[in-house]
Parts: structure tokens; sequence; C-alpha cells
């Protein structure tokens, strides 16, 4: 049933079609409660006649809506008016990825643009949550380019417990982008998710999906027994890693695979020397328990729309991301046709780890130890010091007494040649000798100074000379005085 502008759905007006798929139609509706815009996702009308359908669409639809993160669509309500079922969500214009299929896309933009989507699978998965579902037209974008993914769950709620195929023909899922396992109605686990991410990839990189073929059953046929189209057949400019990375995310066995959707984006980003993203600079947040599944509440469906919530709050984990990230500026489109290509919003690390501090031994008690006996010191003998050290004070005493006993020689020297005759020989040589002496007591004077003063060892040496020589002047004069002042008598 096709709904025409301007029809009431419960509380929500319909203003226009947006987008027709295989297991629903999407109107953008306006609520006036809120003064907002919102997505209606309209759900064919043979699926409410099957048994256990809105029994279990409810279940599925409470557990999709307890998801919190900014890269999931948010579901606000969900209702049956008018034999309509129906799902609200958040309205986002931005187009879809699909809308940039069809030719080879850089690899940077690539791992920029699924990393966030990696991010949200991963994080569904660790609450119990598969999306079974992933493909180009399931992401969306908003206007500033971050990628959404939407319909989780949407396959699970509409998939059958006694057939695969629907009373329309239809097969729940999409065969192009179905693990092999689910292909063959096995049971799922996010590994499923991962190859859905990994053909996105495919056909990101090289343009087109790895396995198609003229009916619906032949591409189920294609994905669980023909082998993986290598990527640079399609298109050689890929890396052999890059090819590499591809090949063992579309592993036909689930225990092939990477382990995460994270892992995935990652590898595919170093094997391209591609920049990595922010959500990519760190590993995914550990697991967490998986909640319990919820249980509708007991009773008929309302007839009236509301919004639906189970009776007890389960005992969920704390959700992850908090804030939606900021947007940030579009990158420069790259040189070729096609819609624009945009920088997705960086996502919200989660905080770092930190093992608990391990407890510490408790101290142990010491061994007694007596305290040693008493020991007087003991006296240390003076060690040896070069001459240099003790010329300070010695080389003073023996140079002042040098310069005294220099200062009486020269004046009785003086004083002798005074007496005498100035043209006596005697008187001159004496004159002579005086003279010479009193250069050779200078200049010994005056270098025993400044090698007092330096503290050389050569100003002790010096000092002990002048001593010396003082020593043999005073015996000389004692000697030479009384025969001078007998001389002086004699003559007089």
């Amino acid at each position: 049933m096709k709904l025409e502008a301007g029809t009431q759905l419960g509380p929500y007006k319909i203003v226009g079609e947006v987008g027709r798929g295989g297991m629903a139609s999407v109107y953008k509706a306006h609520q006036p409660a809120l003064a907002r815009y919102v997505a209606v996702k309209v759900l064919p009308e043979f699926f409410a006649t099957e048994p256990g359908f809105k029994e279990r669409f409810q279940q599925e639809a409470v557990a999709v809506a307890q998801l919190r993160h900014p890269n999931i669509l948010a579901i606000f309500d969900y209702g049956e008016a008018d034999g309509v079922t129906y799902i609200v969500t958040e309205f986002v214009d931005g187009g879809t990825l699909s809308e940039q299929m069809g030719k080879p896309l850089p690899l940077e933009y690539v791992s920029e643009l699924l990393s966030p989507v990696a991010g949200a699978l991963d994080y569904a998965h660790r609450r119990g949550v598969l999306h079974r579902d992933v493909k180009p037209s399931n992401v969306l974008l908003q206007r500033d380019g971050t990628p959404v993914l939407s319909d989780f769950g949407l396959a699970k709620m509409m998939a059958s417990t006694t057939q695969r195929i629907t009373q329309s023909g239809m097969i729940v899922g999409t065969p192009e982008y179905m693990s092999p396992e689910q292909c063959s109605a096995e049971d799922l686990t996010p590994a499923s998710d991962q190859y859905a991410l990994a053909v996105v990839a495919y056909e990101a990189l090289t343009g087109r999906v790895p396995f198609t073929a003229a009916t619906p059953v032949g591409v189920l046929m294609a994905q669980m027994h023909n082998e993986l189209p290598p990527p640079r057949t399609i298109n050689p400019d890929l890396s052999d890693e890059i090819a590499t990375v591809l090949v063992k995310g579309l592993a036909k066995q689930p225990g092939d695979r990477y382990k995460t959707c994270h892992q995935l984006i990652r590898a595919l980003a170093i094997a391209g020397d591609a920049p990595l993203p922010s959500t990519l600079l760190e590993p995914a947040t550990p697991s967490t328990p998986v909640p319990a599944p919820l249980t509708p509440p007991p009773g008929p469906m309302p007839t009236q729309p509301n919004v639906v919530a189970p009776a007890t709050p389960p005992a969920t984990p704390a959700p992850t991301f908090q804030q939606p990230p900021p947007p940030v500026a579009p990158v420069t489109p790259p040189p070729q046709a096609g819609p624009p290509y945009y920088t997705p919003a960086p996502q919200p690390q989660p905080p770092p780890y930190y093992p608990p501090a391990q407890p510490q031994p408790p101290p142990q008690p010491q061994a007694y130890q007596p305290r040693p006996a008493y020991q007087p010191p003991q006296p240390q003998p003076r060690a040896w010091q070069p001459p240099a050290a003790r010329t300070g004070s010695t080389g003073l005493v023996v140079t002042t007494a040098v310069s005294l006993a220099a200062v009486v020689f020269v004046a009785l020297i003086f004083f002798i040649a005074a007496a005498g005759t100035p043209d006596d020989p005697s008187t001159q040589a004496v004159e002579v000798w005086i003279g010479v002496a009193g250069l050779f007591y200078s200049a010994l004077l005056l270098f025993t100074l400044i090698g007092v003063v330096r503290k050389a060892t050569w100003g002790l040496v010096l000092a002990w000379v002048s001593a010396a020589a003082l020593s043999l002047t005073c015996v000389g004069l004692l000697a030479g005085v009384p025969l001078g002042i007998f001389a002086y008598r004699t003559r007089f």
C-alpha cells in the first residue's frame, strides 16, 4: 500500500515517499508534537498476517531501540494504524552510499567512510544484536558526510521461523551481500555482518560486487560455492596487500575471517598505506556481556500507535557513546565525476583501560641485628703534602728574615765604605762588591716574594737559598767588620 502526501498515520503526517525497497517503503513525515521531521518505514501488508510476526517484530524493535551510537539510525517509535505496521526513525537527508557505487573509490575515502560503520557494527555485536543486511543502500549519509547505518535488525524482524521465502517470493536479505552461512540458513554470528561489510569494501574498491547471477538463487549458490574473483582482475590499481585483506574478509568459513569489523577496516587501511582515521587508531573496545533477550509484555497489541518500551528496563551496559561527534568540514572532492566525497566525523574513543592495581604483600619483619660495640676513633696519620702547599707561612717568615738581614748588611757595608778613602783600591773593591751584592739580593728577594705569593714550590726553594746566602754573608760580615774597624783605626 502506498501512502499519499498528507495522509495521517497515527501522530505522523506523511510528507512524501523518499525510498522503496523489498522489505519496506520509507516516507518523510512530520511529527507536530515535537515539531520535527522523521522517517517512517512502512512494512508490507502480508507480514502482518504471518503467525507470530507482531510478537517477534516488537521484541526485535525493542532490542534495536536500546542501541545508542552516533552511527546507528535511532528508532523513535513503533506502531500499527489502519492495518499498517510502521517504524519511526530519525530522518537523514544526505543520500546513501549506494549512490556513489559503480566505480572504484579511493582507498582513503573508503577507509574513512567504513571505519564508523565498522565501529557501529562492533558496538551492536557486543550487545547481542546482528544487522543481517549490511549493504550500501543501508548506509545513510548526513549532510556533513557522516555515515549512519540504518535498518538494524530489520531482516531478523521480518524473517519467518518456518520459511526463508515470504508469500511474495522475496528473500529476506540481499543475496549479493549475504554470507555463505546466511545463504544456507545456518545460525549467524558477528562474522556474517563482517562478511557483508567486506562485500561493501570490495564493491567500493573495484566498482562491482564479487558475485552476480541472473536470479537471486544463482547469487546465493555463488556465495556458497564459487571462488572469489581476484580483486586485481577487476581493478589492477589495487595492491597485493589490499587484495589479501579482501580475500580474508570474504572467506567462506567464518573462522577464517577477521574477528571484528574494526580489524577488517584497519587492516585494509594499513595495507593501502592510507592515513588511519581516528576511529582506527586504537583497538576496538573489549567485548562486554551480552544482555538477556527482552520479552514483550503479555497481552494484545495496542490499536493506537505508541512508543514501545519494556515493562522493566533491562540491565544493559552503559552506552559507550553519549554525544554525536561534531561535524567536520568536507574534504575537497577528487578530480573525477560522481557525487562528492565527504570526510566522516571522528568518532569518540573509549576511555583508556587501566589494569587494576596489584595488591602489595605485607612487609616482612626483619631479623634482629645487635648493635656493634663502640670503637673509639683512631688517630689518623697526617697525610704528606707537597712543599707547594706549605710555602705560605714558612716562606713569609724566611723572606722577612732575609729582608731584615739584607737591610742591616747593606747599612754596615755602606758604613765601612764611607770610612775608607775613595781613591783607595780596597774601598773601590768594597763598593763594587756592595753593588753586586745589592743587585743579587734585590733580584733574589723579588723572585722569592713572587714565589711565596703564588705559593709555588720554587718560591720556598728561593727562600731557603736566600737564607743560606744570608748566612754566608753574615759569617763574612762578622769576620770582615772587625778587620775593617782595625784597618780604619790603623790608618787614622
